[in-house]
């Protein structure tokens, strides 16, 4: 089975109960349908696991917020049954892209300081850049003597 990377009240904090309800709701009852919820979460869970695998040791101990935002985009999408609204392909566009950039080592996740409360999820960007992406083109390092 899938790990989950969200909950129903992550859902609701990134989309809002009404958004969620309303495409989760199978029986008119303006309520989400829990095995709808599931499955989408299940489903979510499934396509970041087949991603991370060989990269990462699964399952994550802490799961990093991104991978927490890209659960609630792709079960968002999944929770449509048709006419899904553009915004909502867009971003589970996007969060597929994030996948695949973990997948191939463009991205990296900060495990190491998963443990960390005030690390906060963090994505770690690999170019292959030798120098820092803040430093100034215009100014020469400093050479320590």
């Amino acid at each position: 089975m899938a790990r989950l990377y969200a909950t129903l009240a992550d859902l609701y904090a990134r989309f809002g109960e009404a958004e969620i309800n309303e495409v989760a709701d199978t029986d008119a009852t303006h309520t989400p349908a829990p095995e709808l919820i599931g499955r989408a979460l299940a489903d979510a869970g499934g396509e970041i696991d087949a991603a991370l695998y060989g990269r990462y040791r699964l399952p994550i101990a802490r799961v990093p917020v991104i991978l927490t935002r890209i659960a609630c985009e792709l079960a968002h999408e999944a929770l449509y049954n048709s006419k899904v609204p553009e915004v909502v392909k867009d971003r589970a566009k996007w969060a597929r892209e994030m996948l695949r950039m973990l997948a191939n080592g463009t991205l990296a996740l900060d495990l190491e300081a998963a443990g960390d409360d005030a690390a906060g999820g963090l994505v770690e960007m690999v170019t292959g850049r030798a120098r820092s992406p803040f430093a100034s083109p215009h100014v020469k390092p400093r050479r320590r003597t």
